[in-house]
């Protein structure tokens, strides 16, 4: 799946995708920036990308589309602001430090222990078999 991580100064990815249990080659990316909007992306990345799209669009973030299984999740940074959309949730928002994804556990506990966005992402990476580097950071 991934490892998405915001510490309020950062936002860190991993680059791996998987399919049905399959590493797909090459690299992802997860982190994507719109009118000053990051966007951070784990689960269905096509169900992100119609989200992504949707909120780009200037529509309310608050009543995303609907899909028959919804297998997302969005972390959004807007003006230092963080907010989280799952299919199963509305948005809501958030404090950092937050972590998402399959490397979650082990992100919030690098986090606990005063790691950085990308440390935390780094050690989901080394943990979490569906989380490898390259790993992407962006300042918010």
């Amino acid at each position: 799946m991934t490892t998405i991580v915001w510490d309020g100064k950062n936002l860190a990815s991993d680059s791996r995708s998987c399919s049905e249990g399959t590493i797909d080659p090459g690299v992802c990316k997860k982190i994507f920036s719109n009118k000053n909007v990051l966007y951070a992306l784990a689960g269905d990345y096509a169900q992100c990308m119609e989200v992504v799209r949707w909120m780009s669009e200037g529509r309310d973030p608050y009543s995303e589309p609907a899909f028959h299984e919804p297998e997302y999740q969005i972390l959004m940074i807007r003006n230092g602001t963080g907010y989280f959309f799952s299919g199963e949730l509305y948005g809501y928002e958030v404090t950092a430090p937050v972590a998402y994804g399959s490397g979650r556990e082990v992100a919030l506990g690098a986090l606990a222990a005063g790691a950085s966005a990308k440390k935390a992402v780094e050690a989901a990476c080394m943990l979490d078999p569906n989380s490898a580097p390259p790993i992407k950071v962006v300042k918010t």
